[in-house]
């Protein structure tokens, strides 16, 4: 499976609008995934068995409520497909008056043999 097809079915039971890179819609919170980077990671004769996946989800809210328990989702619905989380940050993007917490993922995918 692609990681687009993983990080979306791991993240819509969670009861938020989640979108691929932007989201249009009205809802007061979401969340927004993207790949950051994308690398092989394991080699066998300096040929690659295995590609980092890099993965960035955005928490999005106009309010404080229920901000932790949407990030506790986050991360478990993130494990639950093997991605390990690398690092969280609290952000507020005054622009826009919103409360945003950026968490970057990363997963190794074996690669099939050809």
């Amino acid at each position: 499976m692609s990681y687009k097809t993983d990080v979306e079915a791991a993240l819509t039971p969670i009861a938020l609008p989640v979108s691929f890179i932007n989201y249009s819609g009205t809802a007061p919170q979401y969340i927004t995934y993207f790949r950051y980077n994308q690398q092989d990671e394991e080699f066998a004769e300096n040929i690659p068995i295995a590609t980092g996946v890099y993965v960035q989800v955005d928490l999005w809210s106009k309010t404080k409520e229920n901000l932790e328990d949407f990030f506790t989702q986050i991360i478990t619905a993130m494990s639950a497909i093997e991605f390990q989380n690398d690092m969280v940050q609290d952000l507020y993007e005054s622009d826009i008056k919103m409360c945003h917490i950026a968490l970057r993922f990363n997963r190794i995918d074996t690669l099939e043999s050809t």
